[in-house]
């Protein structure tokens, strides 16, 4: 089944929660950073192709996007930018693809990546 975006909340933060309405973080063998599980709506954009996407789940290391099939075929290997709402324009390569999902590894150097990582936990824990 392919990602409908209609029927999608649209930038919603923190998935899993807590008990107490916190956002959980998944943690994953073999990551630096927390994974966290969220609905952002992003923009794809390479030389060739721009398109909505959706990202599922964000670390300060990467990301993983519900997409199309269509959109799958046309996400180039290489370099390329996403934009993601609420945490700015990162260039990122693909890592994996499958029928309807892409995971992406951030392009910036270790420092940017903690900051996201910072960035992504304190939006998550006040989402507000």
């Amino acid at each position: 089944m392919d990602f409908d975006p209609a029927k999608e909340p649209t930038n919603t933060l923190g998935v899993g929660k807590t008990n107490d309405n916190r956002a959980e973080a998944t943690w994953y063998p073999n990551r630096q950073f927390e994974r966290y599980d969220v609905h952002l709506d992003a923009r794809l954009t390479s030389a060739a192709c721009e398109f909505s996407v959706r990202v599922r789940n964000l670390s300060g290391g990467g990301a993983c996007l519900d997409v199309t099939s269509f959109i799958i075929a046309q996400v180039p290997e290489n370099a390329f930018a996403l934009t993601i709402d609420g945490f700015g324009h990162l260039p990122c390569r693909t890592s994996w693809k499958s029928a309807n999902q892409c995971g992406v590894e951030f392009l910036v150097n270790h420092t940017k990546k903690s900051e996201l990582d910072a960035q992504l936990a304190k939006k998550l824990a006040n989402p507000n």
